[in-house]
């Protein structure tokens, strides 16, 4: 049987359906109602009573099986936990894996109704502690057997009805479990119930993004939805270089701090009321082999000290950074350290603070920055910062988002002029949709000799889409691996300031 020899599978088989159990050998096994259940379910599947997902997987990580670190409740209402399931109560909220943002992925997870229920999963959102922005800046896949054809079952809700017949056929009664798979792909979103494609939608809107962070709903009062096996596949080529950001906002607990909506703030939020003896965590951070940790901070009071340990509030201390008055609650700098004694691969990281006073500083983001990469390129487009134009993941799909990372000599950063346009991975730098509007998602797309591909290099160091007749610009003027950059009205920012290869 050779050395993958699983205790339980189905497939299809000759036409028909196939399902296997290496349980039930005694009697006493028959007297446990989970094996029963299981048994049961196994026997509906072979009969075509019930649906399931047998595709074979291989390459998933998984962020929820029973334990809810990373994750983070935006909004009311809340989730239980327990048998390595989660169920919603009250709400309206969303329950978020606030751990890391996701560009083309797979995404997987079983959901169960317990009856004429209301829920959702978020996909391509900000980092927030209020569920709207979720609803009002990413994609919701419904999860609602009654509803209209585009806010019901499979349907990317108010912009795209699934296939009902195939979402029908696919889809099993309430009270017992279906599976979804997400599949992202640049600005392309496929779902899958049950393993049958039910819905293909192509995000067109400039001001919406499929990249971003992913999230359940908890809808509401009588609304009782459960999740159970979540788990994700990054697909494509991860950022050279390695460099890791948290949202300092975005903590798994907290003592004495919180998220403080703020001007200029990447994702608009902050982390304030810092006081003396204060302190954040973050859950399985991505640490190994940073040698040093940059932080956006802001501080029109006292300023104090920055500590980053690991395993606690008393933990080692891997660096510290003093963190001055920058001049004014609105105006942002960034500090730095060097770390010692970092632990390789994933750790649960300690923020702890110290200082005279109250309100001592905020803190947007951090990131842990990692030895060995190289300088820019000699096809480099390099920005603010000293910070490289990037395809973010490597990707190569229409619609993969422009980004700015920290120069590494990649793929994803080797530019080439040809004519008026730029070209990295055999394909344009483009604006979505040819728009013109301030915010227009800047974006890889295949070179079809449109003014939304144009760039025009002007003697001040901006490079002017010529269709709009407005800049290349980084969001928040942000110097931060990941910051995306977008169109916008042409001025004297450093932000839209680039060299470029000749």
């Amino acid at each position: 049987m050779g050395a993958d020899h699983p205790i339980t599978w189905c497939k299809t088989f000759g036409g028909g359906r196939s399902f296997y159990t290496g349980l039930g050998h005694t009697q006493a096994t028959y007297a446990e109602a989970n094996f029963r259940a299981h048994l049961l379910g196994g026997i509906r599947y072979a009969a075509g009573r019930s649906q399931a997902d047998c595709r074979p997987e291989t390459g998933y990580t998984t962020i929820y099986n029973g334990s809810t670190a990373g994750w983070s409740q935006a909004g009311p209402g809340s989730f239980t936990n327990s048998d390595a399931t989660l169920t919603s109560v009250g709400g309206m909220g969303l329950f978020w894996y606030s751990q890391r943002q996701y560009t083309s992925y797979s995404l997987k997870l079983d959901w169960r109704l317990a009856g004429d229920d209301n829920s959702g999963i978020f996909v391509g959102f900000p980092a927030s502690s209020d569920p709207w922005s979720a609803v009002n800046n990413g994609y919701e896949i419904q999860i609602d057997p009654t509803d209209a054809a585009d806010r019901t079952t499979g349907a990317i809700y108010t912009f795209k009805s699934a296939d009902i017949a195939a979402r029908d056929a696919a889809l099993n009664r309430a009270g017992e479990w279906n599976t979804y798979e997400i599949l992202v792909e640049g600005q392309r979103l496929r779902v899958y119930l049950n393993g049958t494609l039910i819905n293909d939608f192509t995000n067109t809107d400039p001001v919406r993004n499929l990249d971003g962070y992913i999230g359940i709903q908890n809808h509401g009062a009588g609304d009782d939805v459960s999740f159970r096996n979540v788990r994700i596949k990054e697909l494509g080529t991860p950022p050279v270089g390695g460099d890791v950001t948290v949202q300092a906002e975005s903590f798994s607990a907290q003592s004495g701090v919180q998220a403080v909506g703020k001007t200029g703030a990447n994702n608009g939020q902050t982390l304030g009321y810092i006081e003396q003896g204060d302190w954040a965590a973050y859950n399985n951070v991505n640490v190994g082999g940073a040698t040093s940790l940059r932080a956006r901070v802001v501080s029109g009071g006292p300023g104090g000290t920055l500590q980053v340990r690991t395993g606690s509030t008393t933990g080692p201390i891997l660096g510290s950074v003093a963190v001055p008055n920058t001049g004014g609650w609105n105006t942002f700098a960034n500090v730095s350290t060097s770390l010692s004694n970092v632990p390789s691969g994933n750790a649960n990281v300690y923020l702890t603070f110290t200082g005279a006073g109250g309100g001592l500083f905020d803190v947007d983001d951090f990131t842990f920055v990692k030895s060995g990469g190289p300088g820019p390129g000699p096809g480099a487009v390099v920005g603010l910062g000293g910070k490289c134009l990037d395809v973010r993941g490597g990707g190569t799909a229409d619609g993969t988002q422009m980004q700015i990372m920290t120069c590494n000599g990649g793929t994803a950063q080797a530019f080439t002029r040809s004519g008026q346009t730029l070209r990295a991975l055999g394909k344009c730098l483009d604006v979505s949709g040819s728009g013109t509007a301030d915010g227009t998602k800047i974006q890889l797309w295949t070179c079809n000799g449109t003014g939304a591909q144009n760039w025009v290099p002007q003697a001040n160091g901006t490079l002017v889409n010529s269709s709009s007749n407005k800049c290349l610009d980084i969001a928040g003027g942000s110097t931060t691996d990941g910051t995306v950059v977008h169109l916008w009205t042409c001025g004297a920012a450093a932000s839209q300031r680039w060299t470029i290869p000749s």
